[in-house]
């Protein structure tokens, strides 16, 4: 990937950030937005940590293409929440599924 461009959400279906390994478990494509659940290895076992719900943030790479970004920590908030909770943050991507 070169400086300055941006991966599509959607091409982050699992990765590793912090410890933490994520895994894609609900997308919407038409709203760029879903549900990933957070796992970490704790003493050799796979601990549930829980799920974040975030929405795609518009970009315009160099290039011209437009993306939807994973937000980082600073956009959380506004394009992503975490919880412990499946429940809630289904919700919330119900939500933002629902606003057209």
């Amino acid at each position: 990937m070169k400086f300055g461009y941006c991966r599509d959400i959607s091409e982050k279906m699992t990765f590793k950030r912090a410890g933490y390994d994520y895994q894609n478990i609900v997308f919407d494509e038409e709203h760029h937005c879903g549900i990933w659940k957070m796992t970490k290895v704790i003493d050799g076992k796979v601990e549930d940590m829980g799920y974040e719900v975030v929405r795609g943030m518009k970009k315009i790479n160099p290039d011209g293409g437009i993306v939807y970004c994973y937000p980082g920590d600073e956009q959380f908030g506004t394009y992503g929440f975490f919880d412990y909770h499946l429940d809630r943050v289904k919700k919330i991507l119900e939500r933002w599924t629902n606003e057209d």
